[in-house]
């Protein structure tokens, strides 16, 4: 059980990554336990689907995103910056190879 559309989710499920809003923003995070409170939340939130497991069975070992997910959740965090700018340029390569490394703690 993974990719979950909202109404199938229940209390007790645990995320398997974490929650975000169309515009990238992280509501929820991994290995978050949903209340009744966190999926009112998520509806408050537009969120329509999220990956969720039962206790105990969420995977410790989760693959990397891919680089093109990967890159979109980048360019929604990068939305209100000039992705001109050298800097704006350099955070955001960082961030991307920081996505796709092992182990990842941004999941």
């Amino acid at each position: 059980m993974t990719d979950l559309c909202l109404d199938d989710l229940q209390p007790g499920l645990v995320l398997v990554h974490p929650a975000v809003d169309s515009k990238g923003n992280v509501l929820l995070g991994k290995g978050v336990r949903l209340t009744a409170r966190h999926l009112t939340l998520l509806r408050a939130h537009g969120v329509t689907r999220v990956d969720a497991a039962p206790s105990g069975t969420e995977s410790t070992g989760a693959a990397a995103p891919s680089v093109q997910e990967a890159s979109m959740q980048i360019e929604a965090q990068f939305r209100n910056t000039n992705p001109d700018h050298p800097l704006i340029s350099e955070l955001k390569r960082i961030c991307l190879r920081r996505r796709q490394a092992p182990g990842n703690p941004h999941e």
